[in-house]
C-alpha cells in the first residue's frame, strides 16, 4: 500500500531538485493509507501462509532422515546382531525404537507449534487461529511422524552407510513431499482429470498428506474468511485436514507391520513360526530365481540342473570321495563321521554342519549379462555383427557360492580354528552360525539346537547358549565400556545383585581398567577389540564365536588377550576366525584352512605341518663381498648335490630360501643332516655363506600353499 506514495515522493523531489537547482533540496510527503479491504486482508493471509506452509513443510521433509542414523549405525556394526544374539527379541528391539522416536519427534513437533504460536496469531491465522486449526495442524504434524518413521525405517533397510542412508530418506521424502503436492496441485489447477487418479496413488506418502493436509486448511481458511459464514468448514472435517489425518495414522500400522515382516523374513531375524515362515519362503524364492537362471543361461559345458549347481544335502552321500569340492583325505573322513554319527553328534557335539552350502542369488550382474544377450539375440536377426557372450561374463553375475558343502563336527571343549584368505568363507560360515545369514541347503546344529528354518525355536534356543565376537566392533559410541558390558549383561539375564560383580572382574581381566568409564567411541582400536570380546564372553556361554579376535592390537595386548580366551575355552567350545598363524597355533587344537567356501584340509597345526609340508626350511645368507655367480654357485650346489630334494621358495639379493621334505620315497632325512650339510657349506669358502638357520615348516607355509594353489588353477 506505500508504494505508490513512495514512487510519487521520489519522482517529485527530483523534479523538485531540478527546478531549484539544489541538490540538497527535500520534499516530504505524508501518507495516510485507507485500512485493507476484507478481501485484501483475508488475501494477505492467504499469501503468508503459503510463505509459512513451504517454509514448515520443507523442513519437515529433512527430519525422518535424522532417525535412521543411529539404526544404520546399529546395524552396520554389527551391534543390532550381538543384541539379537544375546536375547534381545526382534518385535521389542522395533516397538521400543519407534516409541523411544516418536516420543522425540512428539517433543520436537511441540515446539514448532509454540514457535509458530510464538509469531501470533495475525500471521500464521490459517494454523493457529483457533483451537480447532491449532489441534488440526498438531494432529498433522504428529500423524506425519507416526506414519513418516516407520517408512524411513523400511528405505534404510538397503543402506550400510548412515550418510547415504539420511541423503537418501530425505531425497524420498522431498519427491514424495514437496514435489508430489506441487504436481498435483498444479494437475488440479490445470483441470487434468488425471488429478484424482494419482491423488489415491499419492496418499500412500506421508508427505504428500501432510502439504495436502496443509493445502486443505488454507483452502478451508479461505472459504470460511473470503465466502461469508455461510461456508465456514470444520479444519478438522473430512473435506478439509480431515482426510489427510485419518490416512497419516492409518499409514503408519501397515508401514510398521511391513516392517517386521521384512526383519522377521530377513537373516537374523526372530524365530518362533512367523519368522522361520518368512524365511523360508523368502529362501525359496531366491532358490527359484537361482534354479531359473542356472536353467536359462548355463553355459553349455556346465550342467543344465539346479542341484548340479546347488546340491541339496539328500542328494549327497557320505564317503563319495569323487566330489570335486572334496580333496583332502582328512576332510572325507570328517564327513563320513559326520554322516555316519551325525544322529548322535548332533545332541554330542557344540556345533555340527552337515553339507551346509550358502548360495547368493545373481547380483546386479546379471542384468549386464542379459542385455548382452538380447543384444546377440536381436544382431543375429537383423544380420549385424553380434556381440559375444562368453563364460568370463557369465561368472561375473553368476550366483555367488560362497559356502560349499561345509562338514564338520566341533567337540565340547575344543577350540577350532578357520583360515582362510579374504571371501574364503569364514565370515559366512560365522554368520550362519550365529543366524546372521540363512544356509541354502544342508543342515547345521550350535548346541543341540537346529538352526534352520526346520526348528521353530532352535535359533533362539542355540542363541542363549553362544557368546558372538563379530569382525567390525559392535559398539555405540557414547556409551562407556561399563555400561556397554552392564547392558548385555541385563539382556543375557545377569541378576542385579551380582552384574556390577561380574563386569568389574570382566573388566579387570581384559586390562580394560583405565578406560572403564570412557565413551567407547575414544578407545583405540584394540581396546575395542577387547571391549568386542568381553560382550561375548559375559553371561558364560558355552560356545563362543569370535571373528578376527587381535586384529588391531599391539603384542602385548595380543598376547594377554590369547591368554583370555585360552583361560575361557578350558571349559567351553570356541570358534575362532583369523588371519594370524602365530594366534591360531597358540589357540586351536584344530584348524581347518578353507578356499572359495570348501574345507582344504583339517586337522592338528602339527598334523598339517606333517601332512601337507612335511619337511624343513633353510635359510642361507651369502657374504657382502659375494657375486651374483657366487650366489648362483652356492644355489646350484644346494639343489643338485648337498640337498637335491630341496626346493627353491624365494631369491632375494643375497638372501635364499630352501624347504626340503623330511620323508622321501627312499629315505628318511633328519635335522641333523640337514645341519651338517649347511655347516659344511659355511666352513667352505668357496660358497661365501655367511650364516644360515634351519626351522620345521610352518602353519603360514600350509596357508600360503593353499592360496598358491588357488591362484594357479584360477590362472589355468
Amino acid at each position: 500500500p506505500h508504494a505508490v506514495a513512495a514512487y510519487n515522493q521520489a519522482y517529485n523531489e527530483f523534479l523538485f531538485k531540478k527546478c531549484t537547482q539544489d541538490d540538497d533540496a527535500e520534499l516530504a510527503i505524508i501518507n495516510h493509507p485507507l485500512p485493507l479491504s476484507r478481501k485484501q486482508s483475508v488475501e494477505a493471509k492467504i499469501k503468508l501462509s503459503l510463505v509459512v506452509l513451504i517454509f514448515m513443510f520443507l523442513p519437515f521433509c529433512y527430519i525422518p532422515g535424522a532417525f535412521i542414523v543411529f539404526l544404520v549405525k546399529e546395524r552396520s556394526s554389527k551391534s543390532k546382531h550381538v543384541q539379537l544374539v544375546s536375547g534381545v527379541n526382534m518385535l521389542a528391539f522395533w516397538m521400543s525404537t519407534f516409541m523411544w522416536d516418536l516420543l522425540l519427534y512428539a517433543a520436537l513437533v511441540c515446539l514448532v507449534m509454540l514457535v509458530v504460536l510464538a509469531y501470533g496469531t495475525d500471521t500464521t491465522e490459517v494454523f493457529v487461529g483457533n483451537y480447532k486449526s491449532f489441534k488440526c495442524t498438531f494432529l498433522l504434524l504428529l500423524g506425519y511422524g507416526f506414519s513418516g518413521i516407520p517408512f524411513a525405517y523400511i528405505i534404510s533397510r538397503h543402506f550400510k552407510n548412515f550418510s547415504n542412508a539420511q541423503i537418501s530418506v530425505t531425497a524420498v521424502f522431498f519427491l514424495t513431499g514437496f514435489i508430489a503436492d506441487n504436481v498435483y496441485l498444479i494437475m488440479k489447477v490445470l483441470g487434468y482429470d488425471m488429478a484424482n487418479s494419482i491423488k489415491s496413488f499419492m496418499q500412500l506418502w506421508p508427505g504428500f498428506n501432510l502439504g495436502e493436509g496443509f493445502l486443505q486448511l488454507t483452502t478451508t481458511f479461505w472459504r470460511s474468511e473470503y465466502l461469508g459464514r455461510s461456508h465456514r468448514i470444520d479444519p478438522l472435517a473430512w473435506d478439509a485436514g480431515g482426510e489427510s489425518i485419518v490416512y497419516l495414522f492409518l499409514l503408519g500400522i501397515p508401514y510398521f507391520s511391513l516392517l517386521i515382516l521384512l526383519e522377521y523374513s530377513q537373516d537374523g531375524g526372530s524365530s518362533g513360526w512367523a519368522g522361520n515362515l518368512l524365511r523360508k519362503l523368502r529362501t525359496s524364492v531366491q532358490r527359484n530365481i537361482t534354479s531359473w537362471f542356472v536353467v536359462q543361461f548355463q553355459p553349455k559345458h556346465e550342467p543344465h540342473s539346479f542341484d548340479a549347481f546347488v546340491p541339496d544335502c539328500s542328494s549327497i552321500q557320505g564317503g563319495t570321495k569323487d566330489n570335486k569340492a572334496i580333496a583332502n583325505m582328512d576332510v572325507l573322513a570328517e564327513r563320513d563321521y559326520v554322516y555316519q554319527c551325525s544322529h548322535n553328534e548332533k545332541e554330542s557335539s557344540a556345533v555340527l554342519l552337515k553339507n551346509v552350502w550358502k548360495i547368493y542369488p545373481p547380483t546386479t550382474n546379471f542384468l549386464v549379462y542379459s542385455r548382452n544377450l538380447m543384444k546377440s539375440t536381436l544382431s543375429h536377426i537383423f544380420g549385424a555383427s553380434s556381440t559375444s557372450i562368453n563364460d568370463s561374463q557369465f561368472s561375473e553375475c553368476c550366483p555367488k557360492k560362497a559356502v560349499q558343502g561345509l562338514t564338520t563336527a566341533i567337540a565340547h571343549g575344543e577350540t577350532f580354528g578357520l583360515l582362510g584368505a579374504n571371501g574364503a568363507g569364514k565370515s559366512t560360515t560365522m554368520g550362519i552360525l550365529t543366524g546372521d545369514i540363512s544356509l541354502s541347503s544342508g543342515e547345521a546344529y550350535v548346541a543341540g539346537f537346529d538352526i534352520t528354518h526346520h526348528s521353530r525355536n532352535g535359533m533362539s534356543e542355540a542363541r542363549k547358549r553362544i557368546g558372538f565376537c563379530p569382525q567390525v566392533d559392535p559398539l555405540l559410541d557414547l556409551m562407556t565400556g561399563r555400561e556397554t558390558l552392564s547392558m548385555y549383561g541385563r539382556l543375557r539375564g545377569i541378576p542385579s545383585h551380582a552384574l556390577d560383580a561380574t563386569v568389574n572382574d570382566l573388566i579387570v581381566s581384559l586390562t580394560l581398567t583405565p578406560h572403564a568409564d570412557k565413551p567407547a567411541g575414544c578407545y583405540s582400536g584394540g581396546n575395542k577389540r577387547k571391549l568386542s570380546l568381553g560382550i561375548a564372553l559375559i553371561g558364560d556361554p558355552q560356545i563362543l564365536f569370535i571373528d578376527e579376535a587381535s586384529s588391531g592390537m599391539d603384542p602385548l595386548a595380543r598376547r594377554k588377550m590369547w591368554h583370555v580366551i585360552a583361560n575361557v575355552a578350558r571349559h567351553r567350545s570356541v570358534v575362532i576366525t583369523s588371519h594370524n598363524m602365530e594366534e591360531v597355533e597358540a589357540l586351536c587344537t584344530r584348524v581347518t584352512i578353507m578356499s572359495e567356501g570348501e574345507m582344504k584340509c583339517l586337522g592338528s597345526v602339527q598334523h598339517l605341518k606333517n601332512t601337507h609340508l612335511n619337511g624343513y626350511t633353510f635359510d642361507l645368507q651369502c657374504a657382502l663381498e659375494a657375486s651374483i655367480e657366487d650366489i648362483e654357485t652356492a644355489k646350484r650346489h644346494v639343489l643338485d648335490t648337498r640337498l637335491p630334494t630341496s626346493i627353491l621358495l624365494e631369491e632375494h639379493g643375497r638372501f635364499l630360501r630352501f624347504s626340503t621334505p623330511s620323508l622321501t620315497s627312499n629315505s628318511t632325512l633328519s635335522i641333523s643332516t640337514v645341519f651338517r650339510a649347511l655347516n659344511e657349506m659355511k666352513n667352505d669358502p668357496t660358497f661365501l655363506i655367511q650364516d644360515y638357520a634351519v626351522s620345521q615348516c610352518t602353519l603360514e607355509q600350509v596357508f600360503i600353499s593353499f592360496a598358491h594353489s588357488k591362484t594357479n588353477s584360477e590362472s589355468t
